[in-house]
């Protein structure tokens, strides 16, 4: 069983990710936090397989809480969501070791890619650095998509 962490400070953010990542993967532990202090806590007492967090959120936000959690975590894979530009946050983000990138407003079906081949965690790389997702490989037979 995979265990992912959503963080967004809007519940309906957080819903809406959980209802595309339960339809999708059937097998997936789902954690939330509300805030970035939550977001520290609950990242730094458990282990989770990938942190999907909103860049702004009260409390510092989400790379306030990346900074603190890679410190603890540093092989953490953190994903990040967002209103705001790729140009303003993603090169960033990634060089400084998020595992992508992916705008708030683009359609689920843009970031589902059919990957099948391997077991661990992987960057797929589309053009375009809000296309930058990362995703379970083999599934036990059913093919990953994100």
């Amino acid at each position: 069983m995979l265990k992912v962490l959503i963080a967004d400070d809007h519940e309906i953010v957080r819903r809406g990710i959980i209802q595309i990542l339960k339809e999708e993967f059937s097998f997936l532990e789902i954690g939330e936090a509300s805030d970035t202090s939550g977001l520290i806590n609950k990242a730094i007492s458990e282990n989770w397989d990938i942190i999907i967090s909103d860049i702004a959120m009260p409390g510092g936000g989400g790379i306030k809480a990346f900074s603190e959690i890679k410190e603890k975590r540093p092989l953490q894979k953190f994903l990040f969501i967002s209103i705001y530009p790729e140009e303003q946050y993603a090169l960033r983000l990634i060089t400084a070791g998020a595992s992508g990138f992916v705008k708030k407003d683009t359609a689920p079906e843009e970031n589902c890619k059919r990957h099948q081949n391997n077991t661990e965690w992987e960057t797929i790389h589309e053009p375009g650095a809000g296309n930058q997702i990362f995703l379970p490989g083999k599934l036990g037979g059913k093919q990953a998509a994100a």
